[in-house]
């Protein structure tokens, strides 16, 4: 093979080169292998008479390969041509089909027929346009383009027919802008039927090009303008208030209801058979144990704290006052989860009991009132020792606080402290508290919330009695001519019809002497029926802690110049005396305020009344607003324009009223009441945090009983007519009228009146003679005329007693606070006051240690206070 090969091999080149590799031998190879796959197709084809010239290897190829393509479509022909013979057979139709000069000729026939079957179908179509046209035509009120159009057809005249559907386009236009014309006057007309009816009747108007140009903003502004009269209905603030506020105490009453009915539900879930017989038993013996005085007394309470002791758990909350707590609830610890004292100012060191009943304790009461009785110095140290040998672990500075005179609310808020004042006051006038306010509560100031009108009556006078002198000793002092002035002023009042329905008191500031003298004139002289309607009590300070009265009398008994009155006890007495008057505070005086010493509390309280603050009074400079110019008594240029268009029609109106650390931007007041107008401008009212300031102030407000009106700034100057109708007629309804007070009236100027500097003396001073103790209980109505016998006078102090055992430390207190003067006669119970049986015998019931002589002071306060509308 290789032999035979050789002389090819020798002879071949690759590009060149002798094929020395394997490679290029390949390539050697497949040459000679297509050349011979030619050479074996080149005689096939010239059995057909085609041959294929000599050449390189690669253009040969593709002229077979051309060759064979011509081959195919040749047989493609064919195929066709017999397939149409066959369809052309099976229709019955012959024809020859040898040549391409037939295949022409019957390639031309089929052109001819599919142009007649074109023809044929573009005649039916005309013919079913033309019917269509002519249905069309006879519905009616048909365009003339369209009759056009229809005869264009019939005479198969296309450019009449194109120019007849351009005319029909044109009108379909116009049809479609007449109906979009329409529906836009349909939207119009349900929008705004004036413009509607405007534009409809005066179409041809020149001014509507004008109007046409500025269409956006005119429509822009009708839309606010519409906006803005819908939003201004007339009462659609006071209807969403009204919404509020019953809305406001739905929710409150739901809540309360909600609380009842779940605290009923862990009442009753809890309470067992056992606790229900134990409630029947305790109030069946507490209804036979009566007032305490029956045969069987003694066993009724024994058998009633029993039954509270199982009864205990059932309830959720006790009330009851001190002694019976004492009497029926046992002395377990942590009887209670929380007790809570009420009054404690006036609870003296026996009722430290509580603190074993709960391990949590809310004291309620106030220092700088009336305290349990006092005592004088020399008795406290009989006390001292008991303490120090009952209590010798605790320290000294501890323990001896543990006396008469401090009272449960002092000993308990010096030693755990978190002290919550509640500063709101609205039982007084604001004038009338404001001495209490500034000369004893400086530091936390009062805030007066009581709501009044201009027609009231005037919350401070004051009567000057000339010619008075007095008679007793300091702590029994009379003043006869002032006790009459009172007496004689008070039956005026019982008979000025401004004082209907008024309730009346007489305290008196000094001593008890005086109070039995006007309760002596007031008997003689006023009916029993009278003095019965009117509740008028006589009384000392402490007579009065925890009671009111509408009009109150001051009497300061002194008619001379005496030693200044400041210790811590004067304090209390004088800020429950001028704290008692909800509407009307009058001060019987004898004695001008220059024979009163400067640290005098009698010429504090008198030179505050005699010049006190107006809270009704318009400042002067108010007299100066203008419209334009910015005052500095207002907020805004706004709130001074809405203040003008008021102090016009005559109110009485004061601007940036402060009510409890808040401002009301204007107060209109009237004989009936006040009314508070807010004024909300864009400036002050419009962020979402100012909105809920303003509504968090005036929910405060409302609280405390005022009334709002509110005015926009926005609806004040779209018409400030129709904005202020509605609050001349809320002012009307509410009785406040133009002229009710006097609305140009400058403020008085209190300034120069300032608080005395309290004095840190506990006890007494200011008293040159007498006993302590008759400042504690008042003498009994004397029943002749005939003089008493002079009191002693003050000696030199005593020696304290010497130490000696005594029972306990309860009877050295009961001891301490025993007189030395004769029993007085009873007094006998009437409709409208208490005898002295009956309040010695509720002592007894609810374990107040007495002797046979006199009513200790502290049973009496406690008294009166458990029976405020019958006291002694």
């Amino acid at each position: 093979m290789q032999k035979q090969a050789e002389p090819i091999l020798r002879d071949a080149l690759v590009d060149g080169i002798s094929p020395t590799t394997v490679e290029l031998l390949d390539l050697v190879i497949a040459e000679l292998n297509g050349r011979a796959a030619i050479d074996a197709l080149g005689h096939g084809w010239d059995l057909v008479g085609v041959t294929f010239d000599e050449g390189p290897l690669q253009r040969v190829s593709t002229r077979i390969t051309e060759t064979y393509e011509q081959l195919d479509l040749v047989r493609r022909a064919l195929a066709a041509i017999t397939g149409t013979i066959k369809c052309l057979a099976a229709a019955g139709i012959r024809i020859s089909l040898r040549t391409p000069d037939d295949w022409s000729r019957y390639v031309a026939s089929l052109r001819a027929v599919r142009l007649r079957l074109s023809a044929e179908k573009a005649t039916r179509e005309l013919t079913e346009l033309q019917a269509g046209l002519e249905r069309e035509i006879a519905i009616g009120r048909t365009p003339p383009e369209l009759t056009a159009a229809s005869r264009a057809v019939a005479r198969r005249d296309a450019q009449a027919y194109a120019e007849c559907l351009t005319g029909l386009a044109h009108a379909l236009r116009e049809l479609r802008d007449e109906s979009r014309c329409a529906a836009l006057f349909t939207r119009v007309r349900d929008a705004h039927p004036a413009l509607a009816r405007l534009m409809s009747t005066t179409p041809g108007d020149a001014a509507w090009q004008r109007r046409l140009g500025d269409w956006d903003g005119a429509w822009a502004w009708g839309k606010a303008a519409g906006f803005f009269d819908r939003q201004r209905r007339r009462g659609r603030e006071q209807q969403l208030e009204i919404q509020l506020e019953a809305e406001t105490r739905h929710q409150l009453d739901l809540v309360a209801e909600l609380a009842a009915e779940k605290a009923w539900d862990r009442c009753l879930g809890r309470m067992t058979a056992e606790h229900s017989q134990a409630l029947r038993a305790y109030q069946d013996y507490m209804s036979k144990l009566g007032k305490g005085t029956g045969r069987y007394a003694s066993r009724y309470r024994a058998h009633a704290r029993e039954a509270m002791s199982k009864a205990l758990d059932a309830v959720p909350a006790w009330i009851m006052p001190l002694p019976q707590v004492a009497e029926t609830i046992p002395a377990l610890r942590d009887s209670f989860d929380v007790v809570i004292v009420d009054e404690a100012s006036q609870a003296s060191v026996e009722a430290l009991f509580l603190l074993w009943l709960a391990p949590r304790v809310i004291v309620v009461g106030d220092d700088r009132q009336c305290a349990p009785s006092m005592i004088s110095k020399g008795e406290l140290e009989p006390i001292f020792r008991k303490l120090a040998t009952y209590l010798p672990d605790v320290p000294a500075y501890l323990r001896d606080v543990f006396t008469p005179g401090p009272s449960l609310f002092d000993v308990l808020s010096t030693r755990f402290g978190s002290v919550i004042r509640l500063r709101e006051h609205f039982r007084c006038m604001p004038e009338i508290i404001e001495y209490s306010s500034r000369q004893f509560y400086s530091g936390e100031p009062l805030v007066p919330l009581r709501q009044f009108g201009v027609d009231r009556l005037p919350p401070l006078r004051t009567v000057h009695v000339t010619g008075a002198f007095t008679e007793g000793t300091a702590t029994k002092l009379r003043n006869q001519t002032e006790a009459k002035a009172i007496v004689e002023q008070l039956k005026a009042c019982a008979a000025d019809p401004a004082y209907d329905g008024k309730t009346f008191g007489v305290v008196v500031m000094q001593g008890t002497g005086q109070v039995a003298l006007l309760q002596n004139l007031l008997h003689a002289e006023m009916e029993l029926k009278e003095l019965d309607r009117r509740k008028i009590r006589v009384g000392t300070p402490p007579d009065f802690q925890g009671d009111e009265r509408d009009i109150v009398f001051l009497s300061m008994v002194v008619a001379e110049q005496r030693s200044a009155v400041t210790s811590t006890e004067w304090q209390r007495r004088f800020n429950v005396a001028a704290s008692r008057a909800k509407d009307q505070m009058w001060l019987f005086h004898s004695v001008s305020p220059d024979l009163l010493r400067a640290a005098d509390l009698r010429r504090s309280l008198l030179t505050y009344m005699l010049n006190p603050p107006s809270v009704l009074s318009t400042p002067s400079a108010l007299a100066e607003v203008t419209e334009d110019d910015r005052h500095p008594h207002f907020d805004s240029l706004f709130e001074q324009r809405v203040f003008l268009e008021i102090r016009a029609r005559g109110y009485h109106i004061v601007p940036q009223f402060e009510v409890n650390g808040r401002r009301i931007d204007l107060v209109v007041s009237g004989a009936q009441g006040r009314l508070a107008v807010e004024c909300d401008g864009d400036h002050w009212h419009g962020t979402p945090e100012q909105i809920r300031q303003d509504n968090e102030r005036e929910r405060e407000l409302k609280r405390a009983g005022w009334r709002f009106w509110r005015i926009r700034e926005s609806e004040f100057y779209f018409s400030r007519q129709e904005a202020l109708a509605s609050l001349w007629q809320t002012l009307e309804r509410m009785g406040i009228r133009p002229g009710d007070g006097e609305p140009a009236a400058p403020a008085k100027d209190a300034a120069h009146w300032s608080a005395l500097e309290l004095a840190a003396v506990d006890g007494w001073d200011g008293l040159e003679d007498g006993d302590v103790s008759d400042l504690e209980q008042p003498d009994l109505p004397p029943k002749s005329s005939e003089p008493r016998p002079p009191s002693r006078r003050p000696g030199p102090p005593r020696p304290p007693a010497p130490a000696r055992p005594a029972p306990d430390v309860p009877a050295v207190i009961a001891g301490s606070r025993r007189g030395t003067r004769p029993r007085f006669k009873d007094l006998e119970g009437t409709d409208w006051r208490a005898g002295t049986a009956e309040v010695r015998e509720w002592a007894r019931r609810n374990r107040y240690e007495m002797d046979d002589d006199r009513i200790p002071a502290h049973v009496l306060m406690a008294y009166n206070h458990a029976h405020p509308d019958r006291p002694y």
